[in-house]
């Protein structure tokens, strides 16, 4: 952004969902999901819990931060999770948040919750 804009004040403007409602909601949305898992609540659970235990295995060995960031290029493993977690990595706000409040400040941010 810096590079796009200089040092002229850039504004942020983050839309942020429940990060529950927003993964169930990609569930709903991209056929890939259902067609491997089932269009039912249970393939939905039996799809998050997978993911949620790929990262934790991940975090468990790197950071949070690392597996958000590289999940799928740090092992074999993690690459062959399906879609590779990247639903469930989106709704990391905070992780990449930290990222976004260390290149600007603070109050050059909004942050409104769209449930």
């Amino acid at each position: 952004v810096r590079a796009m804009y200089g040092e002229h004040t850039a504004r942020f403007i983050a839309i942020l969902r429940n990060p529950v409602d927003r993964l169930l909601s990609c569930y709903r949305f991209y056929p890939h999901y259902a067609k491997h898992y089932g269009a039912s609540m249970e393939g939905f659970a039996s799809w998050a819990r997978e993911a949620i235990a790929a990262f934790q295995k991940c975090s468990s060995k790197y950071s949070e931060r690392t597996c958000a960031l590289y999940f799928e290029s740090l092992e074999i493993e993690y690459e062959d999770v399906f879609y590779h977690a990247d639903q469930l990595i989106k709704g990391m706000y905070s992780i990449f948040m930290e990222d976004w409040i260390t290149a600007f400040p603070l109050q050059n941010f909004a942050v409104i919750r769209a449930e």
